[in-house]
């Protein structure tokens, strides 16, 4: 049966995807294989928040919501550049089914390099202003002074962070087999 894209029609001039022999829903095996991976990857990265958390809960309010601040701000910083890690995922994967292994190295080169330049950047310039990105989301003087030094070591932590959400995502192309 030939393959059919979706602006090509079946012989009788018929455009559903049932009538190409194509299963609009996909495979479920091949989709749980795949999402399996990534929510329990989502899940563990979360548990660090919330092991720091409890860890963090014996030192006082102070210390939780320090962390808790931070947590939060570096969150929404990684969940920013995973899109990069998502981007070059989907590129890499039209490039392995294309069979280009050249385009495929250079987009997951170029995804890797995208991925330290802004992870490093972060961390610079985290570490350069912590309490005053802290005050300008809401942190009072006390909370910030009390947050900085872990927000700072926080921030170290991002462009290796970055350059695993792309590595997860180029390796994931190929099911974990690369």
């Amino acid at each position: 049966m030939a393959k059919l894209t979706f602006s090509e029609q079946a012989p009788d001039g018929d455009t559903s995807l049932a009538k190409a022999g194509i299963d609009p829903r996909g495979d479920p095996n091949k989709i749980l294989r795949l999402a399996i991976p990534v929510s329990l990857e989502s899940v563990f990265q979360m548990s660090f928040n919330l092991i720091d958390q409890v860890i963090v809960g014996r030192l006082g309010a102070d210390a939780v919501a320090a962390v808790g601040l931070s947590n939060s701000i570096a969150s929404i910083a990684l969940l920013l550049y995973a899109s990069a890690g998502v981007g070059a995922g989907v590129m890499v994967a039209r490039a392995f089914g294309r069979k280009d292994l050249a385009e495929l190295s250079r987009v997951a080169a170029t995804g890797h390099a995208l991925a330290g330049i802004l992870g490093l950047q972060t961390a610079l310039l985290v570490v350069a202003f912590s309490e005053p990105l802290l005050r300008l989301v809401g942190a009072d003087q006390k909370l910030a002074g009390t947050a900085d030094p872990y927000f700072r070591l926080y921030a170290i932590s991002v462009a290796p962070m970055t350059l695993s959400a792309v590595t997860s995502a180029v390796v994931g192309v190929f099911g974990g087999r690369p």
